[in-house]
């Protein structure tokens, strides 16, 4: 079994972040459909997910966090356990003010 997701994702601090997390589909032979969860690393109480704005959906391979505040920044993992073995992969999110963006492309508030 493989665990993918996409390395890095950069978002605007108020937006949404969607994470997707892929299985190898050798996997899926014989008939057992990987459980696949998501948590944060070096996050406490219920895997770190944003509380009342995180969802995953489509049997945990997609986790998308909405009106993402700069505490969501970080590595998140996806973990899929198919009875026999688990593997992780990580997805790191980085969190954006517009002011940040603004100074990223070479403009200020200045003109």
């Amino acid at each position: 079994m493989t665990v993918t997701s996409a390395p890095t994702q950069t978002v605007l601090v108020g937006a949404t972040a969607t994470l997707t997390c892929t299985v190898d589909p050798i996997s899926h032979l014989g008939g057992v459909i990987p459980r696949l969860e998501w948590f944060r690393v070096g996050a406490g109480e219920q895997g770190g997910l944003p509380f009342g704005r995180a969802n995953v959906t489509k049997l945990g391979r997609v986790l998308v966090l909405f009106d993402v505040q700069k505490a969501d920044q970080g590595t998140y993992v996806c973990s899929g356990n198919d009875g026999f073995k688990t593997r992780h992969d990580e997805a790191k999110v980085i969190i954006i003010g517009a002011i940040e963006l603004l100074r990223d492309n070479g403009r200020s508030f200045s003109h």
